[in-house]
C-alpha cells in the first residue's frame, strides 16, 4: 500500500535501496530534477521555491497559486505573479514588490482585513474591504465623519440588498 502510494505521488521521497525504504528529497535532488518534474512537485509542495533551485516564472506562478504567501520566497517578482498571489491569499500583499491599484484591489477583495497593510487607502479599497468583511472597519486609518457616513451608507445598501433576496 505504502509503496503504491509513493510510486504514485513520488514528489517528497526517493527510493533508498530494494527493501523498499524511503528516504526525504535533499535540496540536491531538487536541483537536479527536471523541470517538468519539479513542477509536479511545486503543485503540492510550494515551499520547495525557497531551495537554490531555478526560478522560472513559471515556476514561481504555480508555487504562489498554490500558496500565496510563497511570494516572500520569489526571488524575482513581476505584476503578474503580485496578482495572483493577492488573489490567493491577500495578505501575500506584504511580501509585494508591486502594489499598484489593481492589486490593492484583489488583495482586500480576498481578505478585507487586509486593507491595514495600504498606507494609501481610498474610498474605493474600503468600501471593497467592507463589503469582504464588517471587521476591516478597524483596519481603517484615517476614521473621520466622512468614513462613518461612507460605512453607513455602504451598509444600507447591503441591507437593502439582503432584504430583495429574502
Amino acid at each position: 500500500m505504502v509503496d503504491a502510494f509513493f510510486s504514485w505521488l513520488n514528489l517528497g521521497y526517493n527510493k533508498n535501496n530494494n527493501m523498499g525504504q524511503y528516504r526525504e528529497f535533499t535540496e540536491q535532488d531538487y536541483i537536479n530534477m527536471g523541470h517538468a518534474k519539479l513542477m509536479e512537485v511545486v503543485k503540492h509542495f510550494p515551499y520547495v521555491i525557497r531551495l537554490r533551485i531555478k526560478q522560472t516564472p513559471e515556476l514561481c506562478m504555480a508555487a504562489v497559486r498554490v500558496d500565496g504567501l510563497v511570494l516572500e520566497c520569489v526571488r524575482v517578482q513581476s505584476r503578474e505573479i503580485c496578482l495572483e498571489a493577492v488573489k490567493q491569499n491577500g495578505f501575500a500583499l506584504r511580501y509585494a514588490e508591486f502594489q499598484n491599484e489593481e492589486i490593492l484591489m484583489e488583495a482586500v477583495k480576498q481578505n478585507g482585513m487586509a486593507l491595514g497593510l495600504i498606507r494609501n487607502q481610498t474610498i474605493d479599497l474600503i468600501k471593497a474591504a467592507l463589503v469582504q468583511t464588517p471587521f476591516a472597519y478597524n483596519k481603517i486609518i484615517k476614521q473621520d465623519l466622512f468614513t462613518y457616513m461612507l460605512l453607513r451608507e455602504l451598509y444600507g445598501e447591503l441591507r437593502l440588498k439582503l432584504e430583495s433576496v429574502e
